[in-house]
């Protein structure tokens, strides 16, 4: 590895680290681009190296949040509950796929191509439900329910838990197997 290698890992690994802290978003958004199209990893190791690295930097994010007290503990516990065994169902699945077709070069080819349409569909999705509610004018402050669905949640505590497992298990799946969807 030469010294531009090494200084081009360093400023992405940095100005991610940067965003991540700063958003929440990048582990998978930010990442994986880097990882497949500047360093040039197949689909399926970048995802495994991007979540490590998200696990990591979002450590440091996590601890400083709960210092803050800007963690809803509740939500979080019954997100996790959900967000777990998605993510546990898809990267087991993954892995066993790519461990059945270890002898098979064209098979782990069209999968790995396979993976990067799936990352690029969840990217763009996710751009899609950002821009959406940022024309329809959500509120992003503190205390306010942003839908309707939120101010009926907000009254039905059972409810409110059901969904968050739900979707809790939605962004599981999304993380194990593309590694993004945390902070998206």
């Amino acid at each position: 590895m030469n010294v531009i290698d090494i200084l081009l890992r360093l400023g992405l690994g940095a100005g991610i680290g940067f965003f991540i802290g700063l958003t929440g978003i990048g582990g998978g958004v930010l990442v994986l681009p880097a990882l497949t199209i500047f360093l040039g990893l197949p689909a399926s190791v970048a995802i495994g190296t991007a979540s490590v690295y998200a696990f990591l930097t979002k450590s440091i994010a996590t601890y400083q949040h709960f210092k803050l007290k800007t963690i809803d503990l509740s939500i979080s516990i019954s997100f996790l509950m959900g967000a777990i065994p998605g993510a546990l169902i898809s990267s087991v699945w993954i892995n066993k796929y790519l461990s059945e077709m270890s002898d098979n070069a064209d098979a782990i080819a069209g999968f790995q191509h396979i993976l990067k349409y799936c990352i690029a569909s969840v990217v763009l999705l996710s751009g899609i439900i950002l821009i959406v509610n940022k024309i329809k004018g959500k509120s992003d402050k503190e205390g306010s329910s942003s839908s309707p669905l939120g101010t009926k949640l907000d009254k039905h505590p059972s409810l409110r838990r059901i969904v968050a497992i739900s979707m809790g298990l939605i962004v599981g799946v999304l993380i194990g197997a593309t590694s993004i969807g945390g902070g998206v």
